[in-house]
């Protein structure tokens, strides 16, 4: 059996929760063959994979363009988008053409809407697998139809031709979709204590500790000024940090080679701190749910995406908005605090959507058979 998987290469949101279906489908069936199809970097990809997979490089949508971790360039985005569907009927076509010579059983899409119109030119079915669709993203910018004209009719004819979908929580857009399923998040979770992650780093386990993370983009947030505080702990990943950043003993860098010589992931980090310093996206805020850590906010532009997790997100974490100018001054105390005092609300959503979606691309993979 082969599972040929196309995914986003905008950001690692996409990518982080998709390693976790992979996981669970190679689980349960031993022997599956996988491929994937994305401009993902491949050292994050199989960073997490448990299974050998085959990685085709190729871009399979537009993503946005964001100069720096929490800005978009919206008419940038139209642009690059008008570019990518100019020609799609072209890039079906090629890609099809793979489709054919690797035979998969199934072709699953997170979300590039090219994953579902070459698989129905192929004859193959096809699930999609997320929590919004990009022409329902691309509304959210108001010059986007005039920059980009009829992008956005073209995505949801692609999405329309998915065989299935499965809706992740959070959600919006999906307008287009059908046999629309809703699954519980899918994410990853840590199989250390938050005791035990300290301790291999030598870090307090009485003292809060605030993990920044933005998605890298040169170290433009100013963490040694969040830093002066004396209240906690500002830590990170040498991924977020400028390397001519100045020492401070508040801020404890943690460098790729230190997190293998003491097996620790990302995600150890993330549940071995109190606060997640961030920017909103479905990877980050699902990884706090799951791991029960309070996320702290900052908007980036006009995603609209954004509005859904600012809606729903206080029925089910602690969660607090801390204005940009604050966050890239370094005011981070006042905020922190507060949300150090929140009380969690009962109980979290479940978190057991990889094993859900792997199970139900399963029973989709059985249909197809009898069919």
């Amino acid at each position: 059996m082969t599972l040929l998987f196309y995914i986003s290469g905008h950001g690692f949101g996409h990518a982080s929760r998709d390693i976790q279906v992979v996981n669970a489908l190679a689980r349960r069936v031993p022997g599956l063959r996988v491929v994937l199809r994305t401009m993902v970097p491949e050292w994050f990809l199989r960073a997490s994979l448990e299974p050998r997979v085959e990685i085709i490089p190729g871009d399979t949508d537009s993503g946005v363009v964001q100069p720096d971790s929490l800005s978009i360039d919206e008419a940038g985005t139209a642009r690059r988008a008008a570019a990518f569907y100019a020609r799609f009927d072209e890039r079906v076509a090629r890609e099809a053409e793979l489709i054919r010579s690797l035979e998969p059983t199934l072709v699953a899409g997170d979300i590039p809407p090219l994953a579902f119109a070459a698989a129905a030119a192929a004859g193959v079915p096809s699930v999609a697998i997320s929590n919004f669709t990009w022409d329902w993203i691309y509304g959210g910018f108001p010059d986007f139809d005039t920059l980009a004209p009829g992008v956005r009719a073209v995505i949801a004819r692609a999405n329309a031709q998915a065989t299935h979908t499965l809706r992740l929580p959070f959600a919006g857009g999906f307008a287009a979709m059908r046999q629309i399923e809703d699954v519980p998040l899918v994410t990853r979770r840590s199989t250390l204590t938050k005791g035990e992650t300290r301790g291999r780093l030598g870090l307090d386990h009485e003292r809060p500790i605030v993990l920044a993370t933005f998605g890298g983009h040169g170290g433009n947030i100013p963490l040694e000024r969040a830093a002066e505080s004396a209240r906690f702990t500002v830590m990170a990943t040498d991924y977020e940090v400028d390397s001519h950043l100045t020492p401070h003993p508040n801020l404890r860098v943690v460098c790729g080679e230190e997190m293998r010589r003491l097996g620790l992931t990302y995600t150890d980090l993330l549940a071995a701190s109190d606060v997640v310093a961030t920017k909103l996206g479905y990877g980050i805020v699902s990884e706090c749910l799951a791991n029960g850590v309070a996320l702290l906010y900052t908007l980036r532009g006009r995603f609209i995406e954004q509005d859904v997790f600012m809606r729903e997100m206080p029925a089910v974490m602690r969660s607090l908005h801390i204005d940009t100018a604050d966050l890239r001054d370094g005011r981070w105390a006042e905020r922190v605090e507060a949300l150090l005092a929140q009380p969690w609300p009962a109980p979290p959503p479940s978190a057991d959507g990889a094993e859900v979606v792997a199970g139900r691309m399963m029973d989709f993979v059985e249909a197809a058979r009898r069919t």
